[in-house]
This record gives C-alpha cells, structure tokens and sequence, in this order.
C-alpha cells in the first residue's frame, strides 16, 4: 500500500521549520504501516531509559534517562551523555527551535508535582539543564494517587500539550501552551487543565491491567497514539476514546518512541537501555504548500 503524505507550511506551522526554513514533514502514516521490527539493540551507555524524541534541525535523536540526557547522530551512535538536573523526567519532545536555541517539552514526575518543563538549549551546546531560571514549568496535577506523568505530546496547530498518566489512574489530560514564558500551575488556576482520555476509556480499550508510557499527537488524523509497555502495544485512540489500529510490541518494557526524518521509521525506546525500529517503507512524501 502506498500512502500519499503531503507537506504543508502555514502560520501555524512555525515550530514547524528548520533554520533555513525549510518546512518538515508533519506526521506518520497509519499506525499499521509500521511493520517489520529490527532487533532490540542496545542504544545507550547509561540505563533508566525512558523517553525519546527526534530533533530534525540538528538530526540528532535525544532520550531522557531519568536524570540525565543523551544525544545520538541519525545512525543512533552516541554522541553525548550529561546531566539534566532533573528529579525523574520520563519523556521529551522536540518543540523546535526559537531565538536561536533549540526549545524541548519534557514530563517531570519526581516530587510532589506533576509538571512539564519548556527547556531551551543553546545550539551551539546542545546543553540541556532543568535548573536553568530560563525554564517555564508547566504544574498540571498532584502526583499523590497515581498523577504520574509518563509522556509527553504537543498540537503545534492548537498549541496543546497532552500528558498521558501511567497508572493506576491511566489517563490522558491537555492543557494550552501559554503564549508568555511564565511558570502556570492548576493548584492557582493559572493553567486550566482538562482530562480528554479518562480511566474508564482507556480500559474499555488497553484492558483493566494496562498502562501509559509514552503517547505522540498525528496533526493530521487529530488522534493520539499511545504506548502502554504492559500492554505491549501502540495505539491510535481518538477523543471519544475509539480505536482505529495498533500495533504489537515484544514482551518489554517500552517506554518511549519517535520517528526519523521522513517518518519512514517508528523508533520505539525500552528500559534499561533498548531501542528497535519499525518501518513503513512504502510511505511517499509529497512536497507541497498550502
């Protein structure tokens, strides 16, 4: 099968664009279209691996581990591993880039707190630091009974974050991106939160045992894909919490993935330091504007 996907670039798009403008392809395929897995094969020196996200300005991957960050070049060779100064980040995701820095979302869920962090690090270091003033922390719940934050997704045409809750709760809740770099938190009111993807949904899907370890929102069908490591599988749910594919994962714990330049491949992270890459090697890019 071959799927026609299409670029586009348009005002809202501008985390969309590279440094020299150039306007990247916006989503994956259908989640069927991921098929023939390589091995699991170790990805990195240093263990607790949990999230990963592709930065297509760079053409680095980048993964969190806990306290710590790595970076890999687009044949997944390490380049550099270094503290983030986190508590227990489980996931990033590349936001783009803006006042020449690139600029990262990442799901915190150490302490009393559940926030997302808006990180910027200079490209010409690629330094990424949570303990840095320049970071906007984002609180969206009180851990306390199962508000763990595991992944981390954005709508960069809506401006939306969405957190996907592990368990024993296993939900999805969004909140807007502020237009401003001010710290907003839910226990104020300053950042107004909404569950979109509750306990009940999510079950009647994933099954009573499942959980949430990672999720990525496609711009395009206005759904989210969804890792669950206990359920061993990939998602494609949408906000009335139906079902519209999925894929199997071998008996791991997954906890993270993204995609590569042309979102030919599904890259999917487990812990202690895993990787294995799914492909769609019928996927035809188109370019075009709207």
């Amino acid at each position: 099968m071959l799927l026609l996907v299409s670029w586009y670039a348009s005002a809202a798009d501008r985390a969309l664009q590279d440094l020299s403008g150039t306007a990247q392809p916006t989503a994956p395929g259908f989640i069927e279209d991921y098929q023939s897995p390589g091995d699991l094969t170790v990805l990195s020196s240093v263990a607790n691996l949990s999230g990963i996200t592709y930065n297509w300005v760079a053409d680095q991957y980048v993964t969190v581990h806990q306290n710590q960050y790595c970076r890999y070049d687009a044949q997944f060779n390490e380049l550099f591993c270094g503290s983030l100064a986190c508590g227990d980040c489980e996931d990033i995701f590349f936001l783009g880039t803006a006042d020449g820095m690139y600029e990262y979302a990442l799901v915190e869920e150490g302490g009393s707190e559940g926030s997302v962090a808006i990180v910027q690090a200079p490209i010409s270091t690629h330094n990424l630091r949570l303990d840095q003033e320049t970071v906007q922390w984002l609180t969206y719940a009180n851990t306390a009974g199962g508000d763990s934050g595991e992944g981390v997704a954005f709508d960069g045409v809506s401006d939306t974050f969405y957190v996907c809750i592990e368990d024993p709760q296993m939900q999805v809740l969004s909140f807007a991106r502020p237009a401003h770099d001010d710290d907003l938190s839910f226990a104020d009111g300053s950042l107004s939160v909404t569950e979109v993807l509750s306990h009940a949904q999510l079950s009647a899907v994933l099954g009573a045992g499942a959980d949430l370890s990672s999720c990525y929102f496609h711009e395009f069908t206005g759904r989210l894909w969804l890792m669950s490591h206990l359920a061993h599988n990939i998602s494609d749910i949408d906000f009335s919490g139906v079902l519209h594919g999925q894929i199997e994962l071998p008996v791991s714990q997954f906890e993270g993935f993204t995609f590569n330049h042309d979102f030919s491949q599904l890259i999917v992270v487990s812990e202690p330091n895993l990787y294995q890459v799914y492909h769609a090697a019928d996927l035809i890019f188109e370019a075009g504007f709207d």
